[in-house]
């Protein structure tokens, strides 16, 4: 069970419809086999690893003369290069997940040079601003698909687990809380912590700071759209009680005020 919710989130986290929430979605639920490997392999179907990777590499070649060197190397060498030859009947069998984990390491690599080596210039800026905004988005859509649905405690406490596998942040949640998987305090940690690189305020509150570094107009003083938007997201969050987001309302199968606020923070930084 908790299988077929994690594969029907990784659709809605990758936006690759129909996938596992479409009208074949049993029938790919029984055996994800070829769904994964679509997923990882397939350049033409967006939203998956290889359709990303060449997105990736067509705007980094766009803007080369704003990289270092070597993060232009690292970009090109993941785009010729992933294409994991894994047989449907060994998708189980390991060799596909030791590919994911390299290109992580690649893609981490790429983060570290253009952190390290690009001057704090307006093309930093923007870079940085298409991260967060990316991150938050990531974490908004991993949060609806897995967590605003109800489960009983076991597979609730399963769900948590996962997602914060998933982000990177299960060794902090245990260090931190040394406690049983509760939904209010994983909140706290990924969505309200505004000192966690994982976590949502995390994410608003880099991207205040960049846009507000942005050249602007000289004879304009008002805040711009930009800087509203983000001054709401952030005003929105930080009057957030995470223990009320995981409040019943009567016989509701998932949690209206967690919806809700992930609905909302959804839609302003799409509008960002």
């Amino acid at each position: 069970e908790r299988l077929n919710h994690l594969l029907r989130a990784l659709t809605h986290v990758t936006s690759a419809f129909p996938g596992f929430a479409g009208a074949d979605a049993e029938k790919k639920l029984a055996d994800p086999r070829a769904e994964l490997l679509s997923l990882a392999r397939d350049i033409d179907r967006p939203g998956s690893l290889r359709a990303s990777l060449r997105g990736l590499g067509r705007s980094t070649y766009a803007v080369r003369d704003q990289l270092p060197g070597d993060a232009w190397l690292v970009v090109d060498n993941m785009r010729q290069n992933w294409n994991p030859r894994v047989p449907i009947s060994q998708i189980g069998g390991g060799r596909l997940n030791s590919s994911v984990n390299q290109l992580i390491l690649q893609l981490s690599a790429f983060s570290g040079l253009t952190h390290e080596n690009m001057s704090r210039e307006t093309a930093w800026l923007l870079l940085n601003i298409g991260r967060r905004l990316e991150r938050a988005l990531n974490l908004i859509a991993l949060l609806r698909a897995t967590l605003v649905p109800c489960y009983d405690s076991s597979m609730e406490a399963q769900m948590i687990e996962s997602v914060l596998e998933i982000s990177n942040s299960l060794i902090v949640f245990r260090r931190r809380y040394r406690s049983f998987m509760q939904l209010s305090t994983m909140l706290e940690l990924l969505l309200l912590d505004q000192n966690y690189p994982r976590a949502l305020a995390y994410q608003l509150l880099q991207l205040q700071s960049h846009i507000s570094a942005l050249p602007r107009e000289q004879l304009i003083e008002r805040p711009g759209m930009d800087e509203k938007l983000i001054a709401e997201a952030i005003t929105e969050l930080q009057n957030t009680d995470h223990k009320q987001l995981t409040h019943l309302a009567g016989s509701d199968s998932t949690y209206p005020l967690l919806e809700k606020l992930l609905v909302s923070q959804k839609e302003r930084l799409e509008k960002l």
